[in-house]
């Protein structure tokens, strides 16, 4: 019997005739996938907002002076001392320098308290590159990313060049988007 049901030929014509015997059933289906597709990605997908600064680790103007490239021990410290400048970044120093930069410029209007700007900025240490990337990002179009991101980058560079003044921080880049 078994042998006989693999044996047995399937027309197209048969195929075809199922296929309309049972297009609403195919038709409800899809009808239903893309109605719970455009629902979830209502629901699901956020804008983000995104302002990013990139800071490098460069030399001191005073050491440019003696010597003008950069050495190996010079590229070796700038890497080592990378991931301590992400934890100074993510230090209240720099979180409370940044609000309060925040609450006395005039384009904010709201003003923020430590946990709120903690969950707006981010700090990372790009591996192998002597570059930092400190990042503010938000789903509530109305949070001005671009002013928390120069916010935070200015308090951190005053903070690590207070604790680590291991090297000269500048902003390389900023970029805003969603």
């Amino acid at each position: 019997m078994v042998e006989e049901l693999l044996n047995e030929e399937i027309s197209l014509l048969d195929i075809v005739q199922y296929i309309k015997k049972n297009l609403w059933f195919i038709g409800l289906c899809v009808f239903f996938a893309g109605f719970i597709g455009v629902i979830s990605a209502l629901v699901v997908d956020k804008e983000i907002y995104k302002a990013t600064s990139s800071v490098i680790m460069s030399k001191e103007a005073a050491r440019i002076f003696y010597d003008d490239q950069y050495t190996k021990s010079d590229i070796d410290l700038y890497q080592q001392v990378g991931n301590t400048y992400i934890e100074i970044a993510e230090s209240n120093a720099v979180i409370d320098g940044a609000i309060e930069l925040l609450n006395h410029s005039d384009e904010m209007e709201k003003s923020y308290t430590r946990d709120e700007l903690k969950k707006l900025v981010d700090a990372d240490y790009l591996s192998g590159t002597l570059v930092i990337k400190l990042i503010a990002t938000s789903e509530d179009e109305d949070e001005d990313v671009a002013a928390i991101a120069n916010a935070y980058t200015e308090s951190f560079i005053a903070v690590a060049n207070t604790y680590l003044p291991v090297s000269a921080l500048q902003v390389l880049t900023g970029e805003i988007g969603r």
